[in-house]
Order: C-alpha cells, then structure tokens, then sequence
C-alpha cells in the first residue's frame, strides 16, 4: 500500500500547526497498544515502533493515546518537529493526557527549546504536583539553563523515579549537619564523579569530620587526596569502616545550597615520567558504546580520521581501531590518563569523563558536543560555567562536519608547523 493519511480535522485546536501526515504500513496492526510501542522502543526496535505506531493513529486518528505513541516513536528516531506535532495534536485531544505531556517536554527538549519545554514540566506540576517523572525531567531542564537551586531540588527525584540508586548502607542521609564521618558515595558515570568531586572539600567543612569516599576503581588515584579514606565498591557494596551519615556524589550540590558554579580547576594530577614522543594534543573521540545516547556524541572512526596530521597527537582511548598511527593511551587508571593531560598543551574530546578530568585539572580543552547536548554545557553559546578550561563546538542540525573542520583549521594553525616538522624527521 502507497501513499499517505492526511488528518486535517481539529488542527486548529493543536495550535494551528501544519496537518499531521502518517505514512502507512502495508497491514495496519489494528492490536496494537501503546504498551507495545513503548516497548519496541525499549527493546531498541525504533522502526518497528514506528510501524506500530503509525498503524494506530491509522485505525483511529482521534485517539490521544494514539498520537502519544506516534510522538514517542518519532522522538524515538530523532523526528523532533514531527514528534512534537503529534504530542500537541495528543494534548488536544485530551489536555490531562499526562504521557502526551511528557513526550511533548521531551521533543522540546531534544529541539533545544529548553523554556519551552520548562513551561510545558511546569503547568504539568501545577496541575499534578505529585508528577515525579516530569519534576525530574523538569531538573534538566533548569540545570541546561543554569537555574542551578531549583535544578537541583528537582535532582532529588531521580530517586523517586527510579532513575538514580540509593546507596544501600545503614545510618541516615546527610543534610548537611555536623557529623563525625561521613561516608560520600559515587554515582552514575565517571565523568558525573569527576565533575561532582569539586564539592567533596566544602562538605567536609561542612560536617567537621572524618570524610569517607567510594568512588569507581578508575578514580582511586584521581582522588587519593581528597578524602580521609577512599576505595572503589566492593561485590558485597560493604563499607569497610563505620560512618554517621552518608550522601551521593550528585546530592552535594542540593544539600550545600549551590546557586553558583565555580569553573576554576580543582583537582591534581599526580607527577608521573611519562613519554609523550613530542605529542602535544590528547584527542579522544568515542565516549562509552553502553550510554544510550552514545550516537549523537561519539565520532565514527571515518570522522576521527579526518584530524589525522593536524598537530603531533595521543590517543587518550584504550578500546577500538585507532584512527590514524600516533602514540596511544594504554591502560584504564585515570590517574595516568590526567597526567597525560598534564603534560600536553591541548585536549580535543567528545563530551565523556576525558572533557571533565581536562576541565577538572584546568587544561585547555576543546569540546565537541551535539548542538543540544548534555545539560551541564547549556543550551548554546561556547562556554560553560562548570569549567572555565573548555570551550565547546556545537554541531548544528547534527552536523559534526562544521566543528570537526573548526577544530582541525585551529590545530593546524597552532601545530601544523611543528608537525610538519616531525613528519620531515621521521622521512630523514
């Protein structure tokens, strides 16, 4: 079957938008549900999703439901704007149509209307204030804007939704009281742990005493000296030594009140000997494969290429093909990797825990990151407040061709002498 299913009726009532065009599957699935569209997306089976979906707004236009699931399975495959049609077309149909609400925030946020989307998490909570889902969603919303107080309130709900883990040991969480030890967990990734690590030494002036920290085994030697006792979680996720209170890496900034963010550097790397073969830029340029939104951040191999001769390299990726034959990164101790950085004059990173530790230690380091990225680099402009080290490269519409070009005309005005230079050497 060809062609397409064109619903004009009530589009007026979805904001005057355009008419909502669905393109059929042969057979519509008349058994479908929402249910197994969420699922399929889940699952990673985003086009048949869009079958699914499509099938059901097919078999009954005028169902919010219905629009809900094509909204999510079109924000499922990066088709924002449409996603965003359907979800409006959803919340006319039924304006207290709570996942409609959702996924319409979600495309607002993916489209980098960040205000929009704030406005949208907003009136739900003021009709739903018990709304968890959306208060956390409302978090990134703020923290990409740099609201940081009412960020990180809402931050706190990531445990109510299920999206962050309590750190299960005895003892009570800490609000920011006096207490004898304190134990500080890590949490989520190591580039969340290494950005969080700023506040360790003003929550130990806070609680007055012994301060405690477990952290990723990567991380051990990052922060040996940041803490009265640190190690990495066991199997068992037993605490080797009592404690009075204990709180997550990521809660510091609520209990500590930040309003602010200082971008200055705050951690050291260790003085190691090191041979860098006359390297003068760290590259890094895939981030973790298991993060699920790794596409929109990673370089493919092809794109990491096209750097290659543009200043004399080191590779800070311990996985993978190389791009291009330079000297390379061995190992996973985060501590050597921070001295690698140390020592070169540059870092040129996709957004992973390299960008942080560069930022961390106060190295400069260019920053390629989707033209609507993580929250903590904002929503546009080319700096963020968390490091006053880095300097970001947006890739608009998705487009990473602009900035991998900005960042290699630079390097090779800064370096291409030098590496020209070596390059004769090596031909001697």
């Amino acid at each position: 079957m060809k062609g397409s299913f064109r619903d004009t009726n009530g589009c007026e009532d979805a904001g005057g938008e355009a008419p909502i065009l669905v393109e059929p599957v042969a057979e519509p699935a008349r058994d479908a549900t929402f249910r197994d569209v969420v699922s399929a997306i889940q699952t990673g089976k985003k086009d048949e999703a869009l079958q699914l979906a499509t099938a059901l707004v097919m078999h009954d236009p005028y169902s919010s439901e219905n629009h809900g699931a094509m909204a999510n399975a079109l924000l499922a495959v990066r088709r924002y704007e449409e996603s965003l049609l359907h979800a409006r077309r959803a919340l006319a149909l039924d304006p207290y149509d709570l996942d409609a609400q959702n996924v319409l925030s979600q495309g607002l946020m993916k489209a980098g209307r960040i205000e929009e989307a704030k406005a949208a998490l907003d009136e739900v909570l003021w009709r739903a204030p018990d709304s968890i889902r959306e208060r956390w969603m409302r978090a990134f919303a703020n923290l990409t804007l740099f609201n940081f107080k009412q960020g990180f309130e809402d931050y706190e709900y990531g445990y109510l939704a299920s999206r962050r883990s309590l750190r299960s040991a005895p003892g009570r969480m800490w609000r920011g009281e006096r207490v004898g030890s304190l134990l500080i967990h890590g949490e989520q990734g190591l580039g969340d742990q290494i950005q969080f690590a700023r506040y360790i030494s003003e929550a130990a002036k806070r609680a007055g005493g012994t301060v405690l920290l477990e952290v990723s085994p990567q991380l051990l030697g990052v922060f040996e000296n940041m803490a009265d006792k640190i190690w990495a979680p066991t199997s068992d996720r037993s605490v080797p030594v009592p404690f009075d209170a204990y709180i997550s890496l990521l809660s510091l900034p609520h209990v500590l009140g930040v309003t602010e963010v200082e971008g200055s550097p705050y951690l050291r790397p260790p003085a190691l000997d090191l041979e860098l073969d006359g390297a003068r830029v760290a590259f890094c340029w895939q981030g973790n494969p298991d993060y699920s939104e790794d596409e929109d951040r990673s370089l493919t191999i092809e794109e990491a290429r096209r750097f290659e001769g543009a200043a004399p390299f080191v590779l800070i990726q311990v996985s993978g093909e190389a791009p291009f034959e330079c000297p390379r990164l061995r190992g996973t101790d985060l501590a050597v990797t921070a001295a690698i950085l140390e020592r070169v004059d540059l870092v040129v990173s996709v957004d992973t825990c390299i960008a942080h530790l560069a930022g961390a230690i106060g190295k400069e380091c260019w920053l390629i990151t989707p033209r609507y990225g993580d929250w903590r680099w904002g929503k546009d402009g080319n700096r963020s407040p968390w490091y006053d080290s880095i300097e970001v490269f947006r890739c608009p519409e998705g487009d990473r061709t602009i900035p991998i070009q900005a960042i290699r005309e630079r390097l090779l005005a800064r370096f291409g002498a030098s590496t020209e230079r070596k390059r004769e050497e090596a031909t001697v």
